[in-house]
């Protein structure tokens, strides 16, 4: 089985290379906020390298267990372009060294190719 880090790599690589959307879904966790760190450094590493017309098609957390982060990801959810959900990461995060832990975070998040 793929780890996290691997299936989010594969993923972003497959849209660089052809006209595929993302899709992206947050599950549940306490180490949520670190899941969110790590998709802003591929975003910032790859996402915005992206063609112009290209969107993250959804965001959302399944469940969340810091107070208003799912209402929070639901606003921007469906609307949120590559280079604005880019500059949201790199506003808020941008003194922050992007991380991800395979062994305590693997399954926190999905990443699909939307068509």
């Amino acid at each position: 089985m793929q780890t996290m880090r691997d299936s989010l790599s594969k993923v972003f690589d497959e849209a660089l290379a052809g006209s595929h959307k993302l899709k992206v879904i947050f599950k549940h966790g306490r180490e949520g906020f670190d899941v969110i760190y790590y998709l802003a450094g591929m975003v910032e590493s790859k996402l915005v390298k992206l063609p112009p017309d290209q969107e993250i098609a959804y965001i959302g957390i399944r469940t969340a267990t810091i107070e208003g982060w799912r209402d929070y990801w639901n606003d921007i959810s469906n609307r949120t372009t590559t280079i604005e959900l880019t500059e949201l990461f790199l506003n808020n995060y941008k003194n922050y060294k992007f991380w991800f832990c395979d062994r305590l975070h693997e399954g926190m998040a999905s990443v699909e190719v939307v068509e």
